[in-house]
C-alpha cells in the first residue's frame, strides 16, 4: 500500500472480494428464503389439511344421526345436474329405508370416488342444533335452547325408529296423546323434502381454475350440501391440490365383531348394512408445498394400507414431478348407525 494511499488495483481487488462475499451471501439468502417459503406453504397446508380431515371425520361419525330407520314413504333427493361427474342424483337412494352412506366407486375426476352422508346435521345450519324429545306433555330441548316454532322435524319412536308420520313437520303440527315418548330432530326452517340432511364429498376443478400454487393436474375437494328446497348442491371447496379421493368400508360380514373384509360397496340389504358396517377408512393423495424446479418426485404412492391392500397407485409424470405429494390416511367409526329392522318378505 502506498503512503499516499489505497492505489486503483488495491480498490479494484478489494471491491472484488466484497463482491464475491456478497454474492455468496446473497445465494446464502436466496435458498434460505426458498427453504423458508417453502416450508411456509406446508405449514399452511398442513393446517387446511387438519381442519378439512375433521370437518370430514365429523360428517362421517354423524351420518344416521336423527334419521328413522323405517320409513314408509318417498323423498325428493338430489337433482341431476351435468356439471358434475357423476351426477350427484346417482348418490339418491329411494328413502324406503334410508341408507347412512352411498359410494359412487372410481366414478368421480382421475377415477376417484364421490361420498355421501345422510343426517339430521349433515347441513350446518341453526335448526339442526334443535334435537331433543316430545311427549303429551310438551317438547324437552336436549341440544340448543331457544325458539323452535320455525324448525321442521323428525318425529321418530325411539322403539321402532319409524317416524311419527311421513314427512318431517313442525312441532305445532302434531297432536300427541298418553304418555308416548318420541325423539325429535331438527332438519331446517323453510321447506324440507329429505327426511334427512345430505353431504356430499368429491373432486372437482372450479372453472376459475386451480389455486396458483396447485398442479394444473389437481383438483379441489369439496364439501356440498344437498339443498333441501330444490335438490341442488351448495358446495364448498375444503382441501386444495388434491390428486384422489378414495373412500373403503370395514365390513363384519360373520357377525363375530372384528372387520373380516374392506369393500368398495355396502351390503345391499340394509339391515346387513347396519349390522356389518363397522368403520371407513378415507384416504387422500394431495400436494405438500408449491412447485420446486429443483426437485423430483421418484417412484410411486401406494393407495390404501396394510388392512385395505392397495386400492390404487399413483406415479406422478411430466411436470407433477417438481411437486412433493403426500397420502393422509382418515380412520373413523360411525357412531350414530342403530339397527333397523329387517322387513318380512
Amino acid at each position: 500500500m502506498s503512503k499516499k494511499g489505497i492505489t486503483l488495483i488495491e480498490l479494484l481487488v478489494v471491491i472484488a472480494i466484497l463482491g464475491i462475499v456478497l454474492a455468496i451471501t446473497f445465494k446464502s439468502y436466496i435458498s434460505i428464503l426458498k427453504i423458508q417459503t417453502q416450508q411456509s406453504g406446508i405449514a399452511s397446508g398442513n393446517l387446511n389439511t387438519d381442519i378439512a380431515l375433521e370437518v370430514l371425520r365429523k360428517d362421517i361419525e354423524m351420518a344416521g344421526f336423527g334419521l328413522p330407520r323405517i320409513t314408509n314413504g318417498s323423498c325428493s333427493e338430489a337433482v341431476s345436474d351435468s356439471t358434475y361427474t357423476p351426477d350427484p342424483s346417482t348418490l339418491n337412494t329411494n328413502c324406503d329405508p334410508l341408507a347412512p352412506f352411498s359410494l359412487s366407486d372410481n366414478t368421480g375426476p382421475n377415477q376417484s370416488d364421490v361420498l355421501a352422508i345422510r343426517s339430521s346435521v349433515a347441513a350446518l345450519n341453526s335448526s339442526t342444533e334443535h334435537w331433543g324429545y316430545v311427549s303429551s306433555n310438551g317438547y324437552k330441548e336436549l341440544g340448543k335452547s331457544g325458539d323452535v316454532s320455525d324448525v321442521v322435524f323428525n318425529i321418530i319412536d325411539p322403539k321402532s325408529m319409524e317416524p311419527l308420520q311421513i314427512s318431517p313437520c313442525k312441532l305445532s303440527s302434531l297432536t300427541l296423546v298418553g304418555g308416548k315418548v318420541y325423539l325429535v330432530f331438527g332438519l331446517g326452517d323453510k321447506s324440507v323434502n329429505m327426511p334427512f340432511n345430505r353431504v356430499d364429498y368429491f373432486l372437482y376443478r372450479p372453472a376459475n381454475g386451480m389455486p396458483s400454487r396447485c398442479s394444473p393436474n389437481s383438483y379441489e375437494l369439496y364439501r356440498a350440501t344437498i339443498d333441501q328446497s330444490d335438490g341442488k348442491r351448495n358446495r364448498q371447496p375444503i382441501f386444495d391440490c388434491v390428486e384422489d379421493f378414495q373412500v373403503v368400508f370395514g365390513l363384519d360380514t360373520n357377525d363375530n365383531g372384528t372387520i373380516d373384509k374392506w369393500s368398495s360397496s355396502l351390503p345391499s340389504d340394509l339391515y346387513d348394512l347396519d349390522k356389518q358396517l363397522k368403520q371407513l377408512r378415507v384416504f387422500i393423495v394431495y400436494q405438500e408445498g408449491k412447485k420446486d424446479p429443483n426437485f423430483s418426485f421418484s417412484g410411486s404412492i401406494s393407495i390404501g394400507d396394510s388392512d385395505t391392500g392397495e386400492i390404487k397407485k399413483f406415479t406422478p409424470t411430466g411436470d407433477d414431478v417438481h411437486y412433493r405429494w403426500r397420502m393422509t390416511e382418515l380412520v373413523v367409526y360411525p357412531m350414530n348407525i342403530t339397527l333397523r329392522e329387517r322387513k318380512l318378505q
